[in-house]
């Protein structure tokens, strides 16, 4: 018989924690999930949601998950949880909410240490940038319960790096503005101190791991695990020919670390008779990206789409999109392959690990306008290919199931745990 552990998956925003604490309670090895946010019976944001309507209520209502019952669940900080939330919606507040950020996940930290050792549980598990404080205090004082990081996102000190590469080769510096805090010697202080805190780490996809492994970490403390997908969300559409313009589609935010700049550049030098592109994702109208290219014929604005609604804009595009300099795995790739689009991709954008060029899509070097350029002429030249590689990115999608997920994650685990 398999021995049972006590494990806290703790968080304070969201990301894919529901799913790890979801794989966790499958197995009875959810001590509890600890979160600010969380829209169970009594808490703040049921009652919040009452005076919220469209978008924002529908954005509200992902705040929980049927999996998990509401005793599985831990609220530390919820008021100043949703004030964050809030804040950052109001434009030209980034860096109020970064040092509000960085102080509500110190203070939630403490929390959860104080609780888990309370407790007495085997292992705590969190996520970047937000495991710091609550690592630290663990290690000093309870160095038996295992520190395992989440890692969405491939580590800051490695994307700086890249980033530098990106604004040399480009001469702009937008980018940097962007992500100042990268700059900003604190900043980074709190990501190198995380990982030293950090026992294990479980990773979504290749480049995190190297990101990891650039950073000091060893091999043996790392393990990828892929996210999931649910395919009943997001349906399979077989593609149909056709001589219409090609249809581009991006999904993600309007900025500069997801490569809208290589990529806007590139589309905007094609006739809309050649290309379309849609840009699914928030944005502020005072973005230079936004203002640069709102007027370009072919390409359209489209802002913030729920989940519920993004399978159908995927269904009508012919191919998914995505240049970013820098991800963990974006559950946005899964999506669209698992409705039928094959993919071009930057290598450091974590899904590309599930794109094999040619056969479902095209992998680019990042930051490569002219290997950008190719891929998109590659598909224009080719529209014969896309149902076919379509239909074989959807075949592919098939092998990221959250059932999967939750199996990996578990073993991977327990590994750790004996």
């Amino acid at each position: 018989m398999e021995k049972k552990y006590k494990i806290i998956v703790a968080h304070p925003g969201k990301q894919h924690s529901f799913q790890l604490a979801t794989a966790l309670k499958n197995e009875d090895m959810l001590y509890k999930y600890i979160t600010t946010v969380y829209d169970k019976k009594g808490s703040l944001t049921a009652v919040s949601k009452k005076f919220l309507k469209g978008k924002l209520k529908r954005k509200a209502n992902t705040r929980s998950i049927d999996t998990l019952n509401d005793n599985d669940i831990i609220q530390f900080y919820e008021l100043l949880g949703l004030i964050l939330i809030f804040i950052s919606k109001i434009p030209y507040c980034k860096t109020i909410w970064e040092k509000l950020n960085n102080k509500i996940g110190d203070m939630f930290g403490k929390k959860v240490a104080k609780y888990a050792i309370k407790h007495n549980v085997d292992a705590v598990i969190c996520y970047d940038t937000n495991c710091t404080k609550l690592f630290k205090i663990l290690k000093e004082k309870a160095p038996n319960i295992k520190r395992i990081m989440d890692v969405s996102i491939a580590n800051r000190l490695y994307m700086k790096e890249v980033f530098i590469k990106d604004i040399k080769t480009t001469g702009n510096d937008k980018l940097k503005k962007e992500q100042k805090r990268l700059w900003n010697n604190k900043y980074l202080k709190r990501c190198e101190d995380e990982i030293r805190y950090s026992d294990y780490f479980l990773v979504p996809s290749n480049i995190v791991k190297e990101s990891l492994v650039y950073s000091g970490v060893e091999d043996n403390q790392i393990e990828i695990v892929p996210y999931g997908v649910d395919l009943n969300k997001f349906k399979f559409v077989e593609k149909k020919e056709h001589d219409n313009p090609l249809r581009l589609i991006y999904v993600g935010q309007v900025s500069y670390r997801k490569g809208l700049h290589h990529l806007l550049n590139v589309v905007s030098q094609y006739s809309c008779k050649d290309i379309r592109l849609e840009i699914v994702g928030d944005y502020s109208t005072k973005s230079t990206l936004y203002q640069k290219y709102r007027n370009k014929e072919n390409i359209e604005f489209l802002g913030f789409v729920t989940r519920d609604i993004l399978s159908e804009y995927y269904q009508k595009a012919d191919v998914f999109i995505f240049p970013s300099l820098g991800e963990g795995f974006a559950l946005v790739v899964l999506e669209a392959m698992s409705c039928g689009l094959p993919i071009i991709i930057s290598d450091h954008a974590g899904g590309n690990d599930a794109i094999t060029n040619y056969k479902n899509g095209i992998v680019l070097e990042t930051g490569n306008d002219n290997a950008l350029k190719k891929s998109i002429d590659w598909f224009i030249e080719h529209k014969d290919k896309i149902p076919e590689l379509g239909k074989n990115a959807y075949l592919k999608s098939k092998e990221y199931s959250w059932e999967q997920y939750y199996q990996n994650s578990v073993s991977t685990i327990r590994k750790w745990m004996e």
